[in-house]
């Protein structure tokens, strides 16, 4: 599963973006440019992996910064694995 953090830089000046840490069964792909200028978007794209892992899952991500106010903010991403396809189960098994 992917999914895309998307913020704004809604103070007066470049927001810095010191760290970001992913906790296990997460990857960063994309993370948002160092600096983001004041007005202007940016984005934390992760990946969860799941393989293997069943029922509810917990990822988060931890993002540090320049911003006064929030220096560390946690990202979270909340879901549930059901089982694998049948399919993926016994791929010998014809299911037609």
């Amino acid at each position: 599963m992917v999914h895309t953090f998307v913020f704004t830089n809604r103070g007066s000046e470049d927001l810095i973006i010191d760290e970001i840490n992913a906790s296990e069964g997460c990857s960063i792909l994309a993370p948002p440019n160092a600096i983001i200028p004041p007005g202007e978007d940016g984005a934390v794209v992760v990946k969860i992996r799941t393989m293997g892992n069943f029922g509810v899952q917990h990822r988060t991500v931890i993002v540090k910064s320049n911003d006064p106010v929030n220096p560390s903010i946690t990202l979270g991403v909340h879901g549930t694995v059901r089982v694998q396809a049948p399919s993926k189960l016994n791929p010998d098994f014809c299911y037609e």
